[in-house]
Protein backbone atom coordinates (compact mmCIF):
# COMPACT_ATOMS: atom_id res chain seq x y z
CA UNK A 1 0.00 0.00 0.00
CA UNK A 2 1.08 3.55 -0.74
CA UNK A 3 0.25 6.18 1.88
CA UNK A 4 0.37 9.92 1.15
CA UNK A 5 0.87 12.88 3.50
CA UNK A 6 1.49 16.58 2.90
CA UNK A 7 5.02 17.25 4.20
CA UNK A 8 6.41 20.50 2.70
CA UNK A 9 4.68 23.78 1.89
CA UNK A 10 5.29 25.70 -1.37
CA UNK A 11 7.96 28.01 0.11
CA UNK A 12 9.85 25.01 1.53
CA UNK A 13 9.73 23.29 -1.86
CA UNK A 14 11.40 26.34 -3.44
CA UNK A 15 14.18 26.28 -0.77
CA UNK A 16 14.68 22.53 -1.19
CA UNK A 17 14.93 22.91 -4.97
CA UNK A 18 17.79 25.40 -4.44
CA UNK A 19 19.43 22.96 -1.98
CA UNK A 20 19.17 20.21 -4.64
CA UNK A 21 20.93 22.35 -7.26
CA UNK A 22 23.63 23.34 -4.75
CA UNK A 23 24.18 19.70 -3.72
CA UNK A 24 24.42 18.68 -7.38
CA UNK A 25 27.14 21.29 -7.96
CA UNK A 26 29.07 20.12 -4.84
CA UNK A 27 28.93 16.51 -6.06
CA UNK A 28 29.99 17.16 -9.66
CA UNK A 29 32.97 14.97 -10.46
CA UNK A 30 32.31 12.67 -7.49
CA UNK A 31 32.61 8.98 -8.14
CA UNK A 32 29.39 7.55 -6.79
CA UNK A 33 28.49 3.93 -6.38
CA UNK A 34 26.27 2.14 -8.86
CA UNK A 35 24.99 4.57 -11.49
CA UNK A 36 21.19 4.42 -11.55
CA UNK A 37 20.59 7.20 -14.09
CA UNK A 38 22.10 10.58 -15.05
CA UNK A 39 21.27 12.13 -11.68
CA UNK A 40 24.48 13.07 -9.83
CA UNK A 41 22.58 13.45 -6.56
CA UNK A 42 21.00 10.00 -6.86
CA UNK A 43 24.22 8.24 -7.85
CA UNK A 44 25.97 9.79 -4.80
CA UNK A 45 23.08 9.13 -2.37
CA UNK A 46 25.42 7.64 0.27
CA UNK A 47 27.66 10.74 0.44
CA UNK A 48 25.18 13.07 2.14
CA UNK A 49 21.86 13.06 3.98
CA UNK A 50 19.02 15.46 3.27
CA UNK A 51 17.58 15.16 6.79
CA UNK A 52 20.98 15.66 8.46
CA UNK A 53 21.34 18.86 6.42
CA UNK A 54 17.80 19.91 7.50
CA UNK A 55 17.29 18.94 11.18
CA UNK A 56 13.94 20.75 11.37
CA UNK A 57 12.57 18.40 8.71
CA UNK A 58 14.08 15.39 10.49
CA UNK A 59 12.06 16.35 13.58
CA UNK A 60 8.97 16.77 11.40
CA UNK A 61 9.56 13.30 9.91
CA UNK A 62 9.80 11.71 13.37
CA UNK A 63 6.62 13.50 14.49
CA UNK A 64 4.72 12.33 11.40
CA UNK A 65 5.91 8.72 11.67
CA UNK A 66 5.01 8.52 15.37
CA UNK A 67 1.66 10.31 14.97
CA UNK A 68 0.63 7.91 12.17
CA UNK A 69 1.89 4.83 14.04
CA UNK A 70 4.20 3.85 11.17
CA UNK A 71 5.28 0.21 11.62
CA UNK A 72 8.85 0.94 12.78
CA UNK A 73 11.13 -0.20 15.60
CA UNK A 74 12.78 2.87 17.14
CA UNK A 75 15.40 4.26 16.93
CA UNK A 76 15.60 4.12 13.14
CA UNK A 77 18.49 4.53 10.74
CA UNK A 78 17.71 6.90 7.86
CA UNK A 79 19.31 7.37 4.44
CA UNK A 80 18.04 10.39 2.52
CA UNK A 81 18.99 12.10 -0.73
CA UNK A 82 17.61 14.33 -3.50
CA UNK A 83 16.84 13.23 -7.05
CA UNK A 84 17.17 15.61 -9.98
CA UNK A 85 15.86 14.07 -13.20
CA UNK A 86 16.11 16.11 -16.38
CA UNK A 87 14.34 15.59 -19.71
CA UNK A 88 14.54 11.91 -20.67
CA UNK A 89 15.79 10.79 -17.23
CA UNK A 90 13.99 8.35 -15.00
CA UNK A 91 14.83 5.27 -12.96
CA UNK A 92 13.88 1.69 -13.77
CA UNK A 93 12.26 -0.90 -11.52
CA UNK A 94 14.10 -1.19 -8.20
CA UNK A 95 13.47 -1.59 -4.49
CA UNK A 96 15.41 -0.48 -1.42
CA UNK A 97 17.45 -2.74 0.85
CA UNK A 98 15.86 -3.17 4.26
CA UNK A 99 12.64 -4.43 5.78
CA UNK A 100 11.11 -1.13 6.90
CA UNK A 101 9.81 1.82 4.89
CA UNK A 102 10.91 4.07 2.05
CA UNK A 103 9.53 7.41 1.00
CA UNK A 104 9.45 9.84 -1.87
CA UNK A 105 8.60 13.55 -1.49
CA UNK A 106 7.83 15.43 -4.71
CA UNK A 107 9.41 18.91 -4.77
CA UNK A 108 8.98 20.29 -8.29
CA UNK A 109 8.45 19.43 -11.95
CA UNK A 110 5.84 17.72 -14.06
CA UNK A 111 3.21 15.99 -11.97
CA UNK A 112 3.04 13.15 -14.50
CA UNK A 113 4.40 10.61 -14.80
CA UNK A 114 4.35 9.97 -11.09
CA UNK A 115 6.15 7.03 -9.53
CA UNK A 116 4.81 3.61 -10.54
CA UNK A 117 4.57 0.93 -7.87
CA UNK A 118 4.31 -2.83 -8.40
CA UNK A 119 1.82 -4.12 -5.83
CA UNK A 120 0.99 -7.75 -5.18
CA UNK A 121 -1.08 -9.98 -2.94
CA UNK A 122 -3.09 -9.38 0.20
CA UNK A 123 -0.81 -6.58 1.50
CA UNK A 124 -1.86 -4.56 -1.55
CA UNK A 125 -5.55 -5.33 -0.95
CA UNK A 126 -5.58 -7.84 -3.81
CA UNK A 127 -6.21 -11.57 -4.12
CA UNK A 128 -3.08 -13.42 -2.98
CA UNK A 129 -2.31 -14.36 -6.61
CA UNK A 130 -2.96 -10.94 -8.15
CA UNK A 131 -0.56 -8.12 -8.89
CA UNK A 132 -0.91 -4.68 -10.42
CA UNK A 133 1.09 -1.61 -11.41
CA UNK A 134 -0.18 1.64 -9.88
CA UNK A 135 0.97 5.08 -11.02
CA UNK A 136 0.59 7.74 -8.29
CA UNK A 137 0.45 11.33 -9.51
CA UNK A 138 3.01 13.72 -8.06
CA UNK A 139 1.72 16.49 -5.80
CA UNK A 140 4.09 19.26 -4.75
CA UNK A 141 5.16 18.82 -1.12
CA UNK A 142 3.47 15.41 -0.73
CA UNK A 143 5.24 12.37 0.68
CA UNK A 144 4.48 8.86 -0.54
CA UNK A 145 5.43 6.15 1.99
CA UNK A 146 5.75 2.49 1.01
CA UNK A 147 7.39 -0.73 2.18
CA UNK A 148 11.08 -0.74 1.20
CA UNK A 149 10.80 -4.04 -0.67
CA UNK A 150 8.11 -2.58 -3.00
CA UNK A 151 9.38 -2.38 -6.57
CA UNK A 152 8.91 1.09 -8.03
CA UNK A 153 10.12 3.24 -10.93
CA UNK A 154 9.86 6.68 -12.52
CA UNK A 155 9.38 6.65 -16.28
CA UNK A 156 11.43 9.17 -18.30
CA UNK A 157 10.27 12.72 -17.60
CA UNK A 158 9.50 15.35 -20.22
CA UNK A 159 11.21 18.26 -18.43
CA UNK A 160 12.65 18.22 -14.91
CA UNK A 161 11.60 16.40 -11.73
CA UNK A 162 13.04 17.02 -8.25
CA UNK A 163 12.23 14.86 -5.26
CA UNK A 164 13.58 13.79 -1.88
CA UNK A 165 14.00 10.04 -1.35
CA UNK A 166 14.66 8.13 1.85
CA UNK A 167 14.98 4.64 3.23
CA UNK A 168 14.14 3.97 6.88
CA UNK A 169 15.73 1.00 8.65
CA UNK A 170 14.36 -0.58 11.84
CA UNK A 171 16.36 -0.69 15.06
CA UNK A 172 17.21 -4.38 14.58
CA UNK A 173 18.96 -3.49 11.29
CA UNK A 174 21.41 -1.20 13.09
CA UNK A 175 24.45 -3.47 13.23
CA UNK A 176 27.79 -3.01 14.97
CA UNK A 177 29.24 -2.12 11.56
CA UNK A 178 26.63 0.61 11.10
CA UNK A 179 27.32 2.03 14.56
CA UNK A 180 31.06 2.09 13.83
CA UNK A 181 30.32 3.78 10.53
CA UNK A 182 28.26 6.44 12.33
CA UNK A 183 30.74 7.05 15.14
CA UNK A 184 32.00 10.57 15.75
CA UNK A 185 35.59 9.59 14.97
CA UNK A 186 34.77 7.98 11.62
CA UNK A 187 35.72 10.57 9.00
CA UNK A 188 34.25 8.67 6.01
CA UNK A 189 31.57 10.53 4.08
CA UNK A 190 28.26 8.79 4.61
CA UNK A 191 24.57 9.38 4.19
CA UNK A 192 23.13 7.71 7.28
CA UNK A 193 21.68 9.24 10.44
CA UNK A 194 19.87 7.74 13.43
CA UNK A 195 16.56 9.24 14.57
CA UNK A 196 14.59 8.39 17.72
Amino acid sequence: MITEFIFFNSAECIEIKQYAYKKEKELEGSKGGEKYNNSITTTNYMKYNFFRDHPIYAERLVDLLKKTNAPLEWPIMVQSWVNIYRKGDGIGWHNHIGDALSLNIFIDGDTAPGPAYFLAGKEAGLNEYECTEVNVENKKGYMQIFKSDTYHKVDPVSSERISVGATLHNYKDISADALSYLSLTNKDEHGIIILS
